[in-house]
């Protein structure tokens, strides 16, 4: 009696995407900017919230509230303060 081997393998590949593109008026820019949310935002500087707070604070980040209530953080100032 011979014996069969079956060797199955599986892959995946895993995205995470950590914003979707929202357009918000930054007055320090001057334009319309991608916003992210001040979670995505700290996630992407690998800090905490309260970085984030200092960083607003400071000028080096900017944070843009809407009429809606909503805050965004400026993604081009993010990666200005980054590089």
């Amino acid at each position: 009696m011979t014996r069969r081997r079956t060797i199955v393998r599986v892959e995946s590949v895993r995205r995470t995407f950590l914003f979707d593109p929202r357009l918000v008026p930054c007055a320090a820019c001057g334009h319309d900017v991608q916003g992210v949310t001040p979670d995505e935002a700290a996630r992407l500087l690998q800090s905490t919230g309260d970085n984030l707070d200092r960083f607003i604070a400071s000028g080096e980040v900017h944070a843009v509230d809407t009429a809606s209530g909503a805050s965004w953080i400026c993604r081009d100032s993010l990666f200005r303060r980054s590089s």
